[in-house]
């Protein structure tokens, strides 16, 4: 978008912020915020890549990974185009922590916006930025962002975004990107690298539903017997009780190694570890080691949102669901119905086309140990391939287990209730423990 002056214009900014101390290769881009490689920032190199906590970003738009260093975080970032087809922007999506929706503010909120922020309350992304980017070609308007706010906070009401913040930017000029701008005094909210730098990955971490799917079991001729895999969620300590399913046996962790060889006090999600158990239970691979008192689910029937890659619509035959660290077959029952990304309405169907999202029924021929996807991703997560090709056909978040069909059958009475004698009703109490709802 844009006349070929601003393209001009942008050039020559892209020339001069090159010339002050910032590697910019000399192109002009569309829109978006990426405006070449930046290797420096204010004259400082970047940290390598493994420097604090990596926060994984997935941006729709052209964005430049290096612009959003922060001191507490270093951003690996995939960029997901108005081009990207469902597989690439599931792919992205369902690894970030944060999902950055650039938005062109003479264009407005588009379909592939409204599609990107669908996925990513689909798939659980934690932390939304809204980033409307050209605000310099809208005269800084702050109507003109407010309008765009208002559309995009009035698609998403239906959407489960928890953490929603915006911000104006004119990316070309550098404004609002590390620094606040003069040019929009109305804006009172940080930069972008600002607000980026407050997220904190690593508190969105479930550390609380202790699961290790095993993936494998090492066996030595010196007698040691442990239990290998990445922890999905949680802690495991020695001392602590677990329970191995879907067998229910149950021991005590007597040793956690790291994945170096080394013995630790602890691991947490996501480590790779092993964990060595008092008792020999009969454990393989796909088991899931867990606490006693907190339990996923088992069982062969499930509900689930699935992200539909194929160009057969039929879904009616068979698939290999690879689940944690197994693979069972898996038969999709039914559809419950097709949800449109672009109006959020749910139209029944029994097939799904490519790029479609639908909530199916799924039956599988092994037991799976599963979690609620909002409740743990790792084990709430799923792919269905092509049984004869090994093609990834589908992938999937559980929503939770298949609810049994309701038995309880009305039968209309021989009397009606304005033939009764007397009238009946139910009066229920509530209130806190100890506030006298016995004795009232």
């Amino acid at each position: 978008g844009g006349s070929s002056s601003d393209h001009r214009r942008r050039r020559r900014s892209n020339a001069a912020y090159s010339r002050s101390g910032g590697a910019v290769t000399e192109q002009s881009r569309p829109w978006g915020l990426g405006i070449g490689t930046v290797e420096r920032i204010d004259g400082f190199p970047l940290p390598d890549q493994g420097f604090g906590t990596v926060l994984r970003a997935v941006a729709s738009g052209s964005v430049t990974p290096t612009l959003f260093e922060a001191l507490r975080a270093s951003i690996d970032v995939t960029q997901v185009g108005a081009g990207a087809d469902l597989l690439g922007a599931v792919t992205a999506t369902s690894t970030a922590d944060l999902s950055l929706i650039v938005v062109d503010a003479q264009v407005g909120i588009t379909d592939q916006s409204r599609r990107h922020a669908v996925l990513a309350s689909v798939l659980g992304v934690a932390h939304v930025v809204l980033c409307i980017d050209r605000m310099d070609l809208v005269d800084w308007s702050q109507q003109r962002f407010d309008r765009i706010v208002a559309d995009f906070r009035t698609f998403t009401v239906k959407l489960d975004l928890h953490d929603l913040s915006v911000v104006p930017v004119a990316a070309i000029f550098g404004d609002n990107i590390v620094e606040r701008s003069t040019n929009m005094p109305w804006y009172h909210g940080g930069s972008l690298r600002y607000v980026v730098g407050q997220i904190h990955p690593a508190s969105d971490r479930n550390l609380v539903d202790a699961r290790l799917p095993v993936q494998y079991v090492i066996d030595t001729e010196y007698g040691f017997h442990g239990f290998a895999g990445t922890i999905a969620s949680g802690v495991f300590r020695q001392g602590d009780e677990i329970v191995a399913l879907p067998s229910g046996f149950t021991s005590t962790v007597t040793a956690v190694w790291g994945f170096d060889g080394e013995r630790i006090e602890e691991a947490s999600a996501p480590a790779a570890t092993c964990v060595e158990l008092a008792d020999d239970l009969d454990v393989g691979r796909g088991d899931v080691l867990c606490r006693n008192n907190n339990r996923p689910f088992v069982g062969h029937e499930l509900d689930a949102l699935v992200c539909w890659f194929s160009d057969t619509p039929q879904l009616d035959g068979t698939y290999r669901m690879v689940h944690t660290t197994q693979r069972v077959q898996a038969r999709i029952a039914r559809v419950d119905y097709r949800l449109d990304v672009d109006s959020l309405h749910r139209d029944a169907t029994q097939t799904l086309g490519r790029n479609q999202i639908g909530r199916v029924h799924l039956r599988t021929q092994r037991p799976l140990m599963f979690d609620a996807y909002r409740r743990n991703k790792a084990t709430g997560s799923f792919l269905l391939l092509d049984e004869a090709t090994d093609e990834t056909v589908g992938a999937g978040v559980i929503t939770g287990p298949t609810l049994p069909a309701n038995k309880v059958v009305w039968h209309a009475a021989a009397l009606s209730r304005e033939q009764r004698a007397t009238r009946g009703m139910t009066v229920w109490i509530t209130g806190l423990s100890a506030s006298g709802k016995s004795s009232a």
